[in-house]
Parts: C-alpha cells; structure tokens; sequence
C-alpha cells in the first residue's frame, strides 16, 4: 500500500505532467559508450522545447529558478 503523503505526491505530478504536456528524460554526451558515462544530465522537455536542464542525475526544487 502506497503511503497517503507519497500517494498525493505522485497523483499531482502526473497531473502535472499531463497537464504541461512535459517529459522527464536523461542525457549523456554523444561521446558516452559502454566503458563510461560524460555529461550526465536531466532534461524536461515539452514538445521538441527544453524548458530545464540539470547537471548529473538528481532533480531538486533548487535546481528551479
């Protein structure tokens, strides 16, 4: 069973979401290959538009300006 507080939090995030028609996705240098990751970051994106990118693999409400 999924706890209340957790349970609401993902409700509104995934209204959130759909609502902005955003996704959540992670990036890496074109030179990254199997013996190593560079330039790790997470980018949200609507459409082909990029509206946040974040250095490494953690997302956090101080990364929003």
């Amino acid at each position: 069973m999924i706890q209340p507080k957790k349970a609401e939090f993902l409700k509104e995030f995934k209204k959130l979401l759909k609502t902005y028609n955003v996704s959540i996705g992670f990036k890496v240098s074109d030179s990254s290959d199997t013996y190593g990751l560079s330039d790790e970051r997470m980018v949200i994106t609507q459409s082909n538009d990029t509206w946040l990118t974040v250095d490494g693999w953690n997302l956090s409400y101080r990364d929003i300006d």
